[in-house]
Formats: structure tokens, C-alpha cells, sequence
């Protein structure tokens, strides 16, 4: 065997090397003076910080990835408009220079690059992308954990749809990890560190039902006393209105979770009376909730009205979601045997189902500023738009005489809003999300009109033969729309996977 001779500095590089193998896998005992007799007994053991710093991980702009100009102008779009649909994110760090995030976390400068590319800020949105999720791989199991790669998990959740599932799983881990939810109560006493934290869990909270319950997963995060105590989330010294429009969404998720809990195991089943009348007061507490938001919110510098029509909106998208659950099952349901209360409810909840949808359309063909804001709204929106449009479909040509719906005007205000979405969607970035769900949606509204036109014939005809073959793309094919009437419409389809 022959014997490798080494020299005194590697023996000493393997020594180092060992040393902080050996550091990363100690624990030890913490005797934290804070704790009680009372806390959980995983709180006095931790896994010990290694000795030796494992050095700082090469950035996007420092591999030459992006410039450093064209990430100062990634940085200017973020802080400028982006940041402020939801939330800001960014926290305190919106005070920060482009070189101070650079320190702060690689992962989050490259959230922001590969966001702000999206929303065509300048630079190569493959490259920064792939450079995003190899950083992302790295510190998903990184030890060192920090709010900055939280709030970097959270920005690409918002808005790279291919990976947001995935990035939400990661955020609401990293944050459980961090005890961000137990800082909401020093939060309530003035503490500014423990309010950032506090407002970064309702983010990860509100990021994380983005992503859950309209594909029909559970959410990951639950009911704390943060959520249950929520509104005084705004009694805290440093709150601001971002803080007030935080809170809103929150408690608008908080009863979608509610109607999620409450009828996800009987998916397909069609609704009982009491569950009707159930659904009827949860769709009042949502009245409750837009009547009390709707007017709360000032003009912002950055996106104009969005805090006040973001909420109109938003419970529009939340009336449809859980509406949508009265229409389970109905195609073997006896309607006919219903009670008069449950045959109330059914058709109040229906009608308002097709209501909001109609609204959700209408709004984003008639209103320009709110057209505006699509190039920079989180996928979510797309998702519903898009959703929006399939509902009335199906409820036109699966019950046409069923509900009060006008299908000729229906159809007329989808292509109000395609022709919208095609116009403000021509200078979007071709991998934008809405791009191709614009193409899925005229493609649908041409086998909508086929369809129509084959039942007031007399003839039957294959309408996916029918469609033009350059509308079939793999987002919106017509598998994709059966089954979606009910509230758990992407459970079992993909339709944000990234387009190829």
C-alpha cells in the first residue's frame, strides 16, 4: 500500500476540517435564565454552534450572474412597487442598501433578482432562477437559520409559481424553528426586534394559505394565539397601516381555514341542511369582514388604490372559494327534498358564488388601475382570475338551467376581460404566469362558444376536435377543467408548473 505524504497546512486544513464536523454535530445543554420549569423539554437542548465560521456563500452579483447595476435596479423595482402588494416583506430591511442585503443573505438578494427580472427589471431570469434554487437547496438544511432567508422564502413563494409550495413548506419550518409566533407577545409590549418577527409569522401564515387551501392541502401553519389574538397585532407601538391591511388578509384566511376544516372530508358529497346553513354563516362573517376593511384603507404612494380595492378583491376571491363548496355533488343531489330553509341557503350561496365570479371578471375589465396591478400581484391572483372564468364555464354548460346566469352575457364579459389580458399581458415577461394563463382562457372561451353553438344546433361534436389546436396548451387543457367546481380545484392538477 502506498502511503500518501501530506504537508503541515493540509493536516492542518483536515484538523479544521474535523473540528467543525465534530462542532455541527454536538448538542449541548442550554440554560436559558428566561425559561421556566414549564417549558417543552427539547428547549434545553440544542445542537451547539460550530467554532469555526464555514465563511460567507458567494452571492448572485459577486459569480456574475447579474451586475451589480442591474441588481441595484432589481432592488429599486422590489422596494419601489413589489414589496408593498404584499405586505412588505422586507421589513426594516427596506432601509437597507443593495450591499447590505448582499451580507445579510445571498438568498434573499436572489429572491429579489429573480422576482423583479420577472416583472422585467433588466437581467437573465434563467440564470438568476437557477442560481435561486441552488442557493435555496443550500440553506433549506442550513443549521444557521435567519428571518432574512424566511423573508427570501416568502418573496419567492409569492411569485415563482413552480416553486411556491415547496418554499412555503421551507418558510413555515424555518419559522417554527425560530419561535417566530411566541414574539407576538412582546410584540403587544413595544418590543420593535420581536414585532418585525411577530409580523413576518402572519406573512409566512398568509403565504402559506395562499398555497394551501385553494389547492386543497391542509394548511401548515395553524390557529395560534397570534392568529386568534390577531387584531391587536395592531395595538402595537410600531404598527403601521401595511401592519392593518396584514391583519385584514389574515382574518380572511383564518375563516377560509375555518370553511377548509369544516368541509374538506366530504369533498364530492353533496351538502346537508345544517351544512348549508353552516356555509351561509361563515359567507355572513365574510360580509362582515369586507364591510369592515373595505373603506379602512388610504391611497398608497407605491400602488396607488390596491389597499382598498386589493380587499374588494380579495373577498370577492374568498366569497367564490367558499361558495363554491354549495355546488358539491349536485349533478345526484335530490334539491328537490331539501328543507325551505336549505333551499334558501342553496340558492342564496349559488347565486352569490356566480355573483363574486362575475365581479372578480367585470372588475378587471372595467377598471384600469386594478389592470395595473396585475404586473406585480402575487401568482395567487392569476390562479383565481383564472379560476374565475372555468367556474361560470362549468356552471353554464354543465347546469344551464339550473341558476340564474346569463350565458351570452357571461361570455361576452369573459372576452372583455381576455381582450384586456391579452393587451397587458403583451409586455409581460415570457415566463409570467398570466401570460399563459391568458392563452388557457381563449382557448376555453372558443370551446365555450363551440359548445354553445353545438347545443343550439342539435348536433353533438367533439369540442376539444373543435378548438384550435394552437389553443391547447398544457396549462389550461380540457382535463384540467373537469372537476372544478369544487372548492379543492387544484388538488390533483399542476397548473403552476413552470412553463417549459
Amino acid at each position: 500500500m502506498r502511503e500518501v505524504e501530506t504537508s503541515p497546512a493540509h493536516d492542518s486544513e483536515r484538523r479544521g476540517q474535523a473540528s467543525t464536523e465534530d462542532n455541527q454535530s454536538r448538542w449541548e445543554l442550554v440554560l436559558d435564565t428566561d425559561l421556566g420549569p414549564d417549558a417543552p423539554p427539547g428547549s434545553y437542548v440544542s445542537r451547539s454552534t460550530p467554532l469555526i465560521s464555514t465563511g460567507t456563500a458567494e452571492d448572485i452579483i459577486t459569480m456574475g450572474i447579474i451586475t451589480y447595476k442591474n441588481a441595484q435596479a432589481c432592488l429599486d423595482l422590489y422596494k419601489g412597487k413589489l414589496d408593498h402588494f404584499p405586505y412588505r416583506i422586507l421589513g426594516d430591511r427596506a432601509s437597507c442598501n443593495l450591499d447590505a442585503i448582499r451580507t445579510a443573505s445571498p438568498l434573499l438578494l436572489a429572491a429579489i433578482c429573480s422576482v423583479s427580472i420577472l416583472h422585467k427589471a433588466p437581467g437573465d431570469f434563467g440564470a438568476c432562477y437557477v442560481h435561486f434554487k441552488s442557493v435555496y437547496m443550500s440553506r433549506s438544511v442550513a443549521k444557521d437559520l435567519s428571518v432574512d432567508d424566511i423573508r427570501a422564502l416568502c418573496i419567492g413563494a409569492f411569485w415563482l409559481s413552480d416553486m411556491s409550495w415547496t418554499l412555503v413548506g421551507t418558510a413555515v419550518r424555518m419559522a417554527t424553528e425560530l419561535h417566530l409566533q411566541k414574539s407576538f407577545g412582546k410584540a403587544l409590549r413595544g418590543d420593535r426586534e420581536h414585532y418585525l418577527r411577530a409580523r413576518l409569522y402572519l406573512l409566512v401564515y398568509a403565504c402559506d394559505h395562499h398555497f394551501s387551501i385553494p389547492f386543497g392541502r391542509p394548511p401548515l401553519t395553524r390557529q395560534c394565539n397570534a392568529i386568534r389574538n390577531v387584531r391587536k397585532f395592531r395595538q402595537c407601538t410600531h404598527a403601521t397601516e401595511d401592519d392593518a391591511r396584514l391583519v385584514s388578509q389574515v382574518l380572511r384566511w383564518s375563516l377560509c381555514a375555518d370553511v377548509f376544516e369544516n368541509y374538506d372530508a366530504d369533498a364530492g358529497v353533496p351538502l346537508t341542511d345544517s351544512g348549508l346553513s353552516d356555509l351561509c354563516t361563515f359567507s355572513n362573517s365574510l360580509d362582515s369582514l369586507r364591510a369592515e376593511w373595505i373603506d379602512r384603507f388610504q391611497p398608497n404612494m407605491h400602488i396607488g388604490n390596491y389597499p382598498r380595492k386589493g380587499v374588494g378583491l380579495q373577498c370577492d376571491f374568498a366569497k367564490l372559494y367558499l361558495c363554491s363548496h354549495a355546488f358539491r355533488g349536485i349533478e345526484g343531489s335530490d334539491t328537490m327534498g331539501r328543507s325551505q330553509e336549505a333551499a334558501q341557503a342553496f340558492d342564496i350561496l349559488t347565486n352569490e358564488g356566480i355573483s363574486s365570479a362575475l365581479s372578480i371578471i367585470n372588475g378587471v375589465a372595467s377598471d384600469t388601475e386594478i389592470q395595473s396591478f396585475f404586473n406585480g400581484l402575487p401568482v395567487y391572483f392569476d390562479i383565481m382570475l383564472a379560476f374565475s372564468v372555468v367556474f361560470l364555464f362549468k356552471v353554464s354548460s354543465k347546469y344551464p338551467n339550473l341558476f340564474r346566469l346569463d350565458v351570452n352575457a357571461t361570455k361576452h364579459s369573459v372576452n372583455n376581460m381576455l381582450v384586456v389580458m391579452k393587451r397587458i399581458t403583451a409586455n409581460f415577461h415570457p415566463h409570467h404566469l398570466l401570460v399563459d394563463l391568458t392563452k388557457g382562457i381563449d382557448g376555453l372561451l372558443q370551446r365555450w362558444c363551440v359548445a354553445d353553438d353545438t347545443i343550439a344546433s342539435g348536433r353533438r361534436i367533439d369540442t376539444q376536435q373543435a378548438m384550435p389546436s394552437a389553443d391547447r396548451i398544457n396549462v389550461l387543457e380540457p382535463e384540467w377543467f373537469e372537476g372544478l367546481l369544487d372548492p379543492q380545484f387544484m388538488a390533483e392538477y399542476d397548473l403552476l408548473a413552470w412553463p417549459g
